[in-house]
């Protein structure tokens, strides 16, 4: 992933990349362990990048084949609190009003617990 972030014009990764899968994919931080991925896990994978003094931050969730049913109200819970976080972005409000969106939504719907604050700390500046 850091390779192919640098190969096309990344300067630098933005923090450390993580891949967590099951149940370690929605504790946080997240440590290295010998978890095997197994059928029905979430993988979560989170990466960035920087470029001239900005970064990145991407979050990806996938599944390793369909995933439980006891699951999908959490996965449809996440989409529509991202959802709602796109409809407030923009010029028009303040990007804490976008974060209140997702998380208002994600906490009324029970998994609030879940959903942590944004952890500065593991984030590396671009610059040095």
């Amino acid at each position: 992933m850091e390779f192919f972030m640098k190969r096309n014009g990344a300067d630098t990764i933005g923090f450390d990349i993580i891949i967590a899968s099951g149940k370690r994919s929605a504790l946080s931080p997240w440590k290295a362990s010998g978890k095997q991925i197994e059928k029905g896990d979430f993988i979560l994978i989170d990466f960035g990048s920087g470029f001239q003094g900005y970064h990145s931050d991407q979050t990806r969730t996938l599944f390793v084949a369909i995933p439980p049913w006891n699951n999908r109200k959490s996965i449809v819970s996440v989409k529509e609190a991202h959802d709602r976080a796109l409809r407030r972005s923009g010029r028009a409000f303040p990007l804490a009003e976008v974060d209140t969106a997702a998380r208002e939504y994600i906490r009324n719907q029970g998994y609030g617990e879940y959903f942590g604050p944004w952890n500065r700390s593991r984030h590396r500046p671009c610059r040095p």
